[in-house]
C-alpha cells in the first residue's frame, strides 16, 4: 500500500479513510503540532543538516545537552548519540567485538549482531545456557539482549542476571528500542527492572525514532566506554542527528510525559474494550498486541481497518500480525 503522507491515528488509500494500528510511533509525536513546530525551530536555529563530524573544532552545545539528559534520564554516566538506532548497534559492536567475547541472545536486532556465533533457539534457552553451573563470566564476556519481543507482545525476565553477577564480573547490553520512552518510571524502560550488582555493568542502546520521534539512537554506559566510542574512526567519520530534532526533543519534555500518559489511557481503554478470547498476547502496558488469529487481519480490512502485518526478519519468514496503540489514537 503506497501512500503519500504519515498515518497518525488514520491514513488515506486512494479516497478512503482508514484506522491505522500500526508503525513504531508510540507517542504520536511525529504528528504532534507542538512537536512539529518544536523541529521547524530548531530549522530555524540549525539549518536542515548538519553534516560534520562530532569531533570537529567547533561543536554544537546541543548534542552534548542531549546525551546529558539522555544519561540523567537512564540513571548512567554517559551516553553517545547517533544518526540511527542501527548505527548505535553497529558502532557499539565493532568496538566490543574487538574487546570482549560476546553472547548474542536470540532475540537481538540485526544491527547488533558481530562475527560471532549466533544463538539459535529461545531466549529462555540462552538464559539456561548462561546460568548453567559451570559457566563463570569474567571481566572479557559481555551479553547482548533486546528488552522485551515487540512482535509477539513477550516481556523477558532478567532475574537471570543477578545469579549470573554473584559468580563474576556481568556487563550486560540492552537494546530497549521498543521499552524505551513507554514502559517503566518517567519512561525509562528496562532501567526500571534492573537490580544490578556493583560487579556488574549496563549499557542501553536504543533508537530514538520509536517512542521519541527523533530520527537517531544513542548508547548510555559507563564513561570509559562512551569515551572509547567517541574515539572510534567508525563514529568520528559519521554525520550526526539532524540537530533541530535534538531541540525539539530538549524542548518537548512536559509533551513526551503527556504523551506517554494519554498513550497508557488508551492501552486501557482498549483492553477494557476487547473480549478475553484469547486472541492477542500483550505485555503490561506497552502498545503492541500481537494477533495470534492470521484471519483478523483481512476481516477488518474489510471495514477499512489497517493492522501491522508484514514478513519478518526477512521476506521468507511468517506474517507477524499486531495491532499497535498510539497516543494519537482517540475512543
Amino acid at each position: 500500500m503506497q501512500i503519500h503522507h504519515l498515518p497518525g491515528r488514520t491514513l488515506k488509500i486512494g479516497a478512503k479513510e482508514w484506522l491505522y494500528f500500526s508503525g513504531t510511533a508510540y507517542l504520536g509525536l511525529a504528528i504532534h503540532p507542538l512537536f512539529q513546530e518544536k523541529v521547524i525551530e530548531g530549522i530555524r536555529k540549525y539549518g536542515l543538516n548538519f553534516g560534520g563530524s562530532r569531533r570537529s573544532n567547533m561543536q554544537l552545545a546541543v548534542f552534548t545537552e542531549t546525551e546529558e539528559r539522555l544519561a540523567d534520564w537512564l540513571g548512567l554516566e554517559a551516553a553517545i548519540t547517533v544518526s540511527s538506532g542501527s548505527l548505535a548497534g553497529q558502532l557499539l559492536i565493532k568496538y566490543l567485538e574487538q574487546q570482549h567475547h560476546c553472547h548474542y541472545s536470540p532475540s537481538v536486532h540485526p544491527a547488533l549482531l558481530g562475527n560471532g556465533p549466533k544463538t539459535v533457539g529461545t531466549q529462555s534457552e540462552w538464559i539456561l545456557q548462561l546460568t548453567r553451573p559451570s559457566f563463570t563470566p569474567s571481566t572479557k564476556d559481555v551479553f547482548l539482549t533486546s528488552s522485551l519481543d515487540p512482535l509477539y507482545g513477550q516481556h523477558y525476565d532478567f532475574s537471570w542476571i543477578e545469579n549470573l553477577s554473584q559468580r563474576g564480573h556481568t556487563h550486560l547490553v540492552i537494546d530497549d528500542s521498543h521499552g524505551l520512552g513507554i514502559l517503566g518510571k518517567e519512561g525509562i524502560g528496562i532501567m526500571d527492572d534492573l537490580a544490578l550488582k556493583s560487579n556488574s555493568e549496563i549499557t542501553i542502546l536504543s533508537s530514538m525514532g520509536k517512542a521519541l520521534g527523533v530520527p537517531g539512537g544513542f548508547i548510555a554506559g559507563k564513561k570509559k566506554l562512551i569515551q572509547k566510542l567517541w574515539d572510534s574512526p567508525f563514529f568520528g567519520g559519521a554525520s550526526p542527528i539532524i540537530p533541530a530534532y535534538l531541540h525539539a526533543f530538549l524542548e518537548s519534555q512536559d509533551l513526551i510525559r503527556r504523551q506517554r500518559i494519554q498513550l497508557q489511557e488508551n492501552i486501557k481503554y482498549f483492553k477494557s474494550m476487547i473480549p478475553e478470547v484469547g486472541y492477542f498476547q500483550q505485555i503490561p502496558q506497552h502498545p503492541v498486541f500481537y494477533v495470534k488469529e492470521a484471519g483478523l487481519v483481512p476481516y477488518l480490512q474489510k471495514a477499512q481497518i489497517l493492522l501491522s502485518s508484514f514478513h519478518y526478519p526477512s521476506a521468507q519468514d511468517p506474517l507477524v500480525n499486531r495491532i499497535v496503540i498510539n497516543a494519537a489514537h482517540t475512543h
